[in-house]
């Protein structure tokens, strides 16, 4: 059974050298879990509505993992210091390996989940969460833009 930093590599592998930011990671990571709960374990992340939509702290500590192993590198840009996590080389190969052994119904979701998110702005993409799930709004600090 794969675990939840499985998911993660594997997402994080598809955004290829574009990077997702926290905000993307997080929001397809719940999307993933709300298409396909049953067949990710039981060990999947548990989203919490927060500030921006569907929340949960244990993806940064599994990011920091995955980086200190060196599977993923996180970069940080001025002048906010924003975060944005990129696969690495030895990610790259262990992500391949992952998705190889995922059911395939699984890998084209995630596939098709990081395609859909990738071009949208951070504003499309928290009223596309919103819109689909309204209940993770209810503690958000983000008004919906036209």
């Amino acid at each position: 059974m794969l675990t939840r930093r499985d998911w993660t590599l594997m997402v994080i592998s598809l955004a290829e050298c574009q990077g997702l930011s926290p905000v993307q990671l997080q929001k397809i990571l719940f999307l993933l879990g709300k298409k396909l709960g049953d067949k990710l374990g039981n060990d999947y992340y548990q989203f919490i509505p927060y500030h921006y939509g569907p929340f949960c702290a244990d993806i940064y500590n599994d990011i920091a993992d995955l980086s200190n192993e060196g599977y993923v590198a996180v970069t940080r840009t001025p002048p906010f210091e924003r975060a944005t996590y990129f696969i690495t080389p030895k990610g790259v190969k262990r992500a391949q390996q992952l998705l190889g052994e995922c059911d395939e119904e699984i890998a084209t979701t995630i596939k098709r989940l990081v395609n859909e998110i990738l071009p949208l702005s951070f504003w499309q993409l928290i009223n596309k969460i919103y819109q689909e799930y309204p209940d993770y709004k209810r503690n958000s600090v983000f008004q919906e833009q036209p």
